[in-house]
């Protein structure tokens, strides 16, 4: 349940772009492992990011599926028995191939007739490479700021993909990326965090300093009644965001409803250990139950990147990541965007991620 891979037992997994850096979470070692060449594909699991972020610290790519397509059945969480945001698995990989391999392979095997909450739904690849799409970029979701490198990476794509006859739309899906994430964490500690509290004081272990995010100690159990209200307003939610999404034929030249929706993964390359603040931009898409996938753009660059002198931050969070960034310190480090699309839409999601990875190359030779 940490943005960070921290244990008493192991100690600390690092960045292996920056020793000095996050590798991320909670499958931070997945990332460094794949990163490092330890294996082609690694598996991770994500339940509010935990796949995408340490894709995205590694320069690797990374798939958060679909709930109920690709198994996840004896996967052990921290948070047992939570039904309202499900735990997905998914594939951590330094090529395209390699993750389209996994994600065709594990369907042809049929999990459904091992996980229970698996429909059987068999692999279809498209190809987009001939098709002129519709995006929509959401560059900043007006409570956290991405700093520059980040930015720079968005703007990149946006430009790379106009230039090359697709159509792009500014959207902000209003306030839900931040009302999502929000309400995932009354959903995520509805029993007070009384597990995770169990589990550590049967070992005799401290609470890690990253707990203090989440301020697990204090919470205390919400009510039945006060869960099912909960649910209730993220079944809203779901279907504003829904509609939202539908709308865009509203606002794209060809009036089509987009075909995927690109932001970042976190406003940050790496951060400093200890130093990881807004999850937002991906614990969102937990909560819808939408895939989403990773993609590999560039590395942060101190000459180029460099601090806003005059902004004004917007809230604690933005100020925090404001606070901490640092030019020199993310120099050379990955940075990666998010790219969406609607539920069991795995293969749009790969065949799209394909379409940006050939431009970025094409770009640079």
């Amino acid at each position: 349940m940490m943005v960070e891979t921290i244990n008493n037992v192991y100690g600390r997994t690092v960045n292996p772009f920056n020793r000095k850096l996050s590798c991320g979470g909670s499958s931070g070692g997945a990332a460094v492992n794949a990163a490092l060449g330890g294996d082609v594909i690694s598996i991770g699991s994500d339940i509010g990011g935990s796949i995408r972020i340490p894709s995205a610290y590694q320069h690797l790519y990374g798939l958060c599926p679909t709930f109920g397509r690709f198994p996840a059945y004896g996967t052990r969480s921290a948070l047992p028995g939570l039904e309202a945001i499900h735990l997905v698995s998914g594939p951590l990989c330094r090529s395209l191939d390699s993750m389209e391999f996994y994600l065709e392979n594990i369907l042809a095997a049929d999990p459904s007739t091992i996980d229970p909450m698996c429909s059987y739904l068999p692999w279809k690849p498209i190809d987009l490479s001939g098709e002129k799409l519709t995006f929509a970029i959401c560059l900043d979701d007006g409570f956290v700021r991405p700093v520059p490198p980040v930015r720079r990476a968005l703007k990149t794509v946006k430009k790379l993909i106009e230039d090359a006859g697709h159509e792009v739309i500014e959207w902000q899906p209003k306030d839900l990326l931040r009302d999502l994430t929000v309400l995932s964490l009354k959903l995520f500690f509805a029993e007070g965090a009384e597990t995770i509290k169990k589990t550590i004081k049967a070992s005799g272990e401290p609470f890690l300093s990253q707990f203090e995010l989440f301020h697990l100690k204090e919470l205390e159990p919400i009510t039945v009644s006060e869960l099912y209200q909960a649910q209730e307003e993220k079944a809203k939610m779901l279907k504003q965001f829904l509609d939202e999404w539908m709308a865009t034929k509203k606002l794209t030249k060809n009036g089509k409803v987009i075909d995927a929706f690109i932001l970042p993964v976190a406003p940050y390359p790496a951060p400093p250990h200890n130093k990881a603040g807004w999850f937002g931009y991906t614990t969102a898409f937990n909560v819808l139950g939408w895939p989403a996938g990773v993609l590999p753009v560039t590395y942060a660059d101190k000459n180029v990147d460099i601090v806003e002198k005059n902004y004004e931050p917007r809230n604690p969070f933005d100020k925090q990541i404001y606070d901490n960034y640092d030019p020199v310190e993310s120099d050379g480090c990955p940075v990666s965007i998010q790219v969406s699309a609607k539920r069991f839409e795995e293969e749009k999601i790969v065949a799209v991620l394909k379409v940006l990875s050939k431009l970025l190359q094409d770009s640079q030779k």
